[in-house]
């Protein structure tokens, strides 16, 4: 996941990028307008719920972000969290309410279609 961030950052024509995960179908433009406003102050605006919760693959990301991802990459680090003491980051509390699904598995998705119970 840090190695397509960082790779999506140097492609990047925007300073500002939001990024999200093939895999979550709806966004949610409250939270992404929030995100974004704390993004004025912040290199990364991550949601997360409770402490430690973080959905990294649907935040924003600044394209200073870059030389840092670098660094942790060439350590052989691949946890996008690992930037998050490294980088001016910013959370946002988030309630996955309703509208968050994630689909990491075929029934996850056969589940948000309504074809299995």
């Amino acid at each position: 996941p840090l190695m397509g961030i960082y790779s999506c950052l140097l492609e990047s024509g925007s300073d500002l990028n939001f990024i999200t995960a093939c895999d979550i179908p709806v966004m949610d433009i409250d939270l992404i307008g929030k995100m974004l406003n704390l993004a004025r102050d912040a290199e990364i605006v991550v949601p997360v719920k409770g402490e430690n919760e973080y959905e990294p693959l649907y935040g924003i990301y600044r394209k200073s972000v870059i030389h840092e991802a670098e660094v942790v990459l060439g350590e052989g680090k691949r946890k996008i969290a690992d930037l998050f003491s490294r980088c001016n980051t910013r959370f946002i509390d988030f309630n996955s309410g309703d509208w968050y699904h994630n689909l990491n598995f075929r029934d996850d998705y056969l589940r948000y279609t309504g074809k299995i119970d």
